[in-house]
């Protein structure tokens, strides 16, 4: 993969920043709690990659913070002291947001890994892993409000847009379960869906990584808008990609499973591709193994996968992607930053997209 170590050089600075505000957060709510309750914010901490399951043990990788370190990337090309404090709660408050949603999601699609490590769930069973996210989803809320102390009228601004956002983003999640629930042969599953869907579940919060930063740095409406419509292309472009690298990628670049989506029969966009090129015939075949209750085995997975070949699936996924690229692109050359902080974006934005090779 683009490790994530290229990606972390990139933003190592950025990284470290959000990691101390989010981790000093957590530790004070766990000395704060008596008892076991203590407990329930080392789950946070072992899951954002600060300690072990014991709670003790030495921090590991815990993503690329790519969501919070986007945020604090813009706010330092836009310049201003006061932008940058305002904008790091905003991006500790993003970090804690996605982070809630994945231990969720892992109970959701029974993921066992995620980045390499057990997830909370099968570590502590379902029950604590959702009052933790829970309690993650509370905090999220609370690290957004701290921004109201450094600058009252940019934290009320940026506070109440980020609650709006994070709505969406639930909202996607509902649609995600709605699309899972269909058989794929339902004329409800088809591609304006799916996007509507990642749109929501994953766009939106780039998105509004990057208008935090706009907000916490005071930029025009108009400014606001390019920042909205690079993030959310980017996102989008990410997720179509998440789509291909989630049925292609070896397990060393994902920490999960092999063909992961295939066995969990999500209707990723590759998988609604096939369906619509195949004929009736085909499709029938198709439903049958992709509808079945009983979870999809090894020759299941072959037929599948040769569907996907044969409709050009991978490919397929791989324009959309470089088309959504096109449009984030676009957008870095309208912002308003220096020369050099476009060719920042630019860069990170294609360490971002992993292209997998077949």
């Amino acid at each position: 993969m683009n490790t994530p170590d290229e990606i972390l050089q990139l933003l190592k600075k950025y990284n470290k920043a959000v990691e101390g505000e989010i981790d000093v957060f957590l530790k004070k709510g766990k000395a704060q709690k008596k008892g076991g309750a203590s407990d329930m914010y080392g789950m946070m901490r072992y899951f954002m990659g600060f300690t072990d399951e014991t709670f003790t043990g030495p921090k590991v990788y815990g993503g690329k913070r790519f969501r919070s370190a986007l945020c604090l990337l813009i706010a330092d090309l836009y310049g201003a002291e006061k932008g940058k404090k305002v904008a790091l709660k905003g991006a500790a408050s993003l970090e804690l947001f996605h982070n809630f949603s994945l231990i969720h999601d892992d109970i959701v699609d029974k993921d066992p890994l995620r980045r390499g490590r057990p997830t909370v769930w099968k570590l502590w069973g379902a029950d604590y892993a959702i009052n933790t996210g829970d309690a993650q989803l509370i905090l999220s809320q609370q690290k957004a409000l701290e921004a109201c102390e450094v600058d009252a009228k940019r934290g009320v601004e940026m506070s109440r847009f980020l609650l709006e956002k994070y709505l969406e983003v639930i909202e996607g999640q509902h649609l995600d379960f709605s699309l899972t629930a269909l058989k794929i042969e339902d004329p409800r599953v088809n591609e304006k869906s799916h996007y509507e869907m990642i749109g929501k579940k994953t766009a939106v919060l780039i998105g509004a990584a990057a208008v935090t930063a706009g907000i916490a740095a005071g930029k025009s409406r108009e400014e606001r808008d390019m920042l909205w419509k690079f993030g959310y292309s980017l996102g989008m472009a990410y997720q179509l990609n998440d789509d291909i690298v989630s049925i292609w990628g070896a397990p060393e670049m994902t920490g999960k499973i092999s063909f992961n989506d295939l066995r969990e029969k999500k209707k990723t966009l590759p998988i609604i591709h096939a369906f619509v090129k195949l004929s009736e015939k085909e499709k029938k075949e198709f439903g049958d193994i992709y509808d079945k209750e009983a979870s999809l085995d090894e020759e299941d997975l072959k037929k599948i996968l040769a569907y996907l070949e044969s409709t050009g699936a991978h490919n397929y996924a791989r324009k959309q992607v470089l088309a959504y690229l096109k449009r984030a692109e676009t957008a870095i050359s309208n912002l308003s930053v220096s020369k050099e902080g476009k060719e920042r974006l630019s860069n990170l934005s294609k360490l971002l997209l992993v292209e997998v090779k077949k």
